[in-house]
């Protein structure tokens, strides 16, 4: 994840803890704070943007009517996303943790991302923005599992 992409989200989280509450904010107010921290607006816009898409679709629900379905990746997911943030993927789903409808908003949020490849650390960062939306589901399960398989991972948004 771009380091200044990951700061600003930091910054913003930090501030406001919740997608909701970044996103009741003003966006020019926003974008001046995050000025006047260091931050260029065309890095702050594209994560306003990039946020303001994942609450968007944090909403999406999709039912699976196969409990054995399985999740082929395309071809251009498969080259940006690595094979250890894709098995992490489907090790949080068969764990029960993370459901079919999250799973496609975190892949699409990955996809996102300005990187060329997301590697594992990517992937935390965006699986804990993504349950940021949706704080009542999120347990210590989730979180100790997350903490267990990415101990040493110097790209954290911890959820408060």
């Amino acid at each position: 994840m771009n380091e200044n992409f990951l700061k600003i989200l930091v910054q913003l989280f930090s501030r406001y803890n919740t997608q909701e509450n970044i996103l009741m904010q003003d966006e020019g107010e926003l974008l001046k704070k995050l000025r006047s921290a260091g931050f260029l607006d065309t890095d702050s816009q594209k994560v306003l943007d990039w946020v303001e898409e994942t609450y968007e679709r944090s909403d999406t629900n999709i039912t699976v009517k196969n409990i054995f379905s399985m999740r082929i990746y395309h071809k251009s997911e498969e080259k940006k996303i690595s094979v250890e943030a894709r098995g992490f993927i489907l090790f949080l789903e068969k764990s029960g943790v993370l459901d079919v409808s999250r799973r496609e908003v975190v892949i699409d949020r990955l996809m996102a991302l300005d990187n060329q490849y997301v590697d594992i650390d990517d992937l935390r960062c965006v699986l804990n923005v993504v349950w940021l939306h949706n704080k009542d589901d999120v347990n210590l399960k989730t979180l100790q599992i997350c903490e267990i398989f990415a101990p040493n991972s110097n790209k954290r948004i911890t959820l408060n």
